[in-house]
């Protein structure tokens, strides 16, 4: 610093001004991640009903979810009758 430069006085909006980018960047976070989840979601729901076909969310999501919501009775064991 030299003699012909003058010290910026201190300035409380400049806290608030840090304050609003973080509010700001954690809403822009916030909020791509609620769209990606919707547009997800819409798809699932897509390729649950037939419209789409994407194997790998049929194998992973799809059949797994059916088979909770819709259990089959297991065999029972040939060797445990009596």
């Amino acid at each position: 610093m030299d003699a012909t430069t003058i010290p910026r006085p201190f300035d409380p909006a400049d806290g608030f001004l840090r304050l609003t980018r973080m509010a700001q960047w954690i809403f822009d976070v916030v909020s791509i991640t609620l769209a990606v989840l919707l547009v997800l979601t819409i798809i699932v729901i897509a390729v649950d009903r037939g419209m789409l076909r994407v194997p790998f969310i049929e194998r992973w999501i799809i059949r797994p979810v059916r088979r909770i919501r819709d259990p089959r009775p297991s065999p029972p064991d040939e060797g445990s009758q009596t």
